[in-house]
Order: C-alpha cells, then structure tokens, then sequence
C-alpha cells in the first residue's frame, strides 16, 4: 500500500469519526430565530470539524473534578471584540465555569453565517468544544462555548486558549470566508497551582515511550478494555515541531491477527493531544479475539500540510494490554 493511499484512506476515516464524534457533542442552546440549535449547526458544519478526526481522552466522569478545581480558583476576564465589521461581529462577553460567552452578529442582508470553531486549545493541550452556531441573514445571538472534562486533558483550569474561528456561508461552502484567523484568549487567576498536570493511569497501567526523536513524543498512558467504544490505549503526543503533524499506525496486529484500530490524530505545531486509540469490539469478534494480549504495529508522524514528504516518525512497536509492559 502506497504512503500517499495511505494518508487518503487516513482522511476517510477522520470523516467517518466526525460524524461519531458530532452526535456526541453537547452545545448549549441559545434562539436566533431561525429555528435552528447549536446542536443543528454542529451537524451541518461537517466541514469546520474534519481537521482532528480521532477519540480524544474525554469522560463526563471528571465534570465534577473541574467544578471543584474552579470552586478553588478565583478568575477573572475582560471582554474583547474579536472582529466588528460591515459582515459580521464577534465579541467574547464573559467567562464562567469554563465557558466563554459570545456575542454574534450577522449583518447581511441574505446570507446565512455558520460561525465555528474549527481548531482549539487550551493552555497548549489540544481541547476541542465541539462548537458552531447558524444565524440568520441579519439576526444575532449570544452562545456558549463550554470546555467540559479538562481534568481529561491534564489541565488544572484555563489560562489561555486559542482559537480557530471561522465564519462562512452556510448555504455555499465554496465561497470565501468571511473570517478565518486564530485568536487568543486569557483568563486570570490566582491559583497558586499549576495549570496543567501529567495524566496517569485509572488502571494500574505502567505508561511507556513509544518514540521520543524530531521534536515528536508519544507516550502510551493508560489501558481500558472497557472505554465506552471498545477496548482503548490512551495516547498522548507532544508536538514540539512547528509543522501541523498527522499521525497514524500501519500493520496492526492484535494477539497475531490483523486488527486495525478506528484512530488517527492531527496534532497541531507547539501542542499537546491526548487520544483514545480504539478497536471496535465487532472487529475483534471477527478475529475471534475475545482480549486483547499484545499489539504489534508501526506508528508514522508526517507533516499534515505536505502528504508527498517523508514520515518525520516511523517505527515499529510493540504494546501489552496489561499493567506490566
């Protein structure tokens, strides 16, 4: 199988996942009197979310460790005007219990505007909200942008986050964007910890490196057979080049059989990305594995905005679904 075959079939199954990945997504609701929530705009937006496609390190589990974390933290925000002009207007109102709230305005006279957030993070650690917002030619509406399970992600509370917003015609998707640029924005606090911590194991799972070269590592952290998709490796992968890398496994065994996992992950230059790698239990069923042993397979990181390059990472390695590794 040739790497550029590769990479495409690497995309289809990204796509495949955003739809998995945009059924699950909670967005608050607001009424712009069009009739449609943010959970319909998530759904059409098949196009502002197919940049990361994988299962990220989210459980609704850890809400309350964040609520508690906030409880102890005293912050503060003040309200910045992202863009204000003839089109459109974006202003970030406030900041609460980990959600930003925004101001929209469409001032067209007959376009409808999707406003979403393609790419995000906070505090470097890649943390998507899982947020787009339809609006009516000429209408406007407030909206909450919620960053949920942070403790998943090993962050502590908020200090800055970046965004990619992007604002486009919902009824021509290959028309120019109105906006597309990333911003940033902070929060203080007076939290005397720090922001951000090194996930560990819930399961006793002894984490190991499975490659540390060219500013690329990837650390196994955890195993749980049973993650809500199927039985699971948490990744995490520090990108400390400043290309956007994708990355992907080839030739996967499980227990000795073929058994390709539902997984891959973009990671954006300078950032943090922790994902579930996943194999569906249908498809160990169809191999007659009724555990995953031991995996063998061969990891590849390549610049995601160059697919003809050179794999910056590819090698072989070698997993065992246990503590002992």
């Amino acid at each position: 199988m040739s790497k550029k075959f590769t990479r495409w079939l690497s995309v289809l199954v990204m796509c495949a996942m955003l739809v998995t990945l945009t059924s699950c997504a909670s967005v608050s609701t607001y009424d712009d009197g069009t009739g449609t929530s943010d959970n319909d705009a998530s759904v059409s937006d098949g196009e502002a979310n197919s940049s990361d496609s994988s299962s990220d390190a989210v459980d609704d589990e850890d809400s309350s460790s964040d609520e508690a974390t906030s409880a102890e933290n005293s912050t503060s925000f003040e309200a910045v005007t992202i863009v204000d002009d003839d089109n459109i207007t974006i202003r970030v109102e406030s900041f609460e219990d980990n959600t930003f709230n925004f101001y929209l305005e469409n001032k067209t006279e007959s376009t409808n505007l999707m406003f979403s957030i393609n790419n995000a993070s906070v505090n470097d650690i890649m943390c998507d909200p899982f947020w787009a917002k339809s609006l009516g030619a000429g209408l406007k509406t407030y909206s909450d942008v919620s960053f949920t399970s942070l403790s998943s992600y090993g962050i502590n509370y908020i200090e800055t986050v970046e965004l990619e917003l992007r604002v486009y015609d919902d009824d021509d998707w290959l028309a120019d964007d109105y906006y597309n640029e990333t911003v940033t924005l902070t929060v203080q606090n007076t939290s005397g910890d720090p922001s951000t911590f090194a996930v560990t194991s819930d399961n006793g799972y002894e984490s190991v490196v499975l490659v540390d070269s060219d500013g690329i590592k990837v650390t196994v952290i955890d195993y749980d057979e049973d993650y809500t998709w199927g039985p699971s490796f948490l990744l995490c992968i520090e990108n400390s080049t400043d290309k956007n890398i994708m990355v992907t496994v080839d030739d996967v065994g499980v227990n000795g059989f073929s058994c390709d996992p539902f997984w891959a992950k973009t990671v954006y230059a300078g950032k943090t990305a922790y994902s579930n790698m996943y194999w569906f239990e249908s498809t160990l069923e169809e191999n007659y594995i009724e555990a995953i042993e031991t995996v063998s397979l061969t990891l590849r990181a390549y610049d995601d905005d160059d697919w003809l390059s050179d794999d910056i990472v590819n090698v072989s390695v070698e997993l065992t679904a246990g503590s002992e590794n």
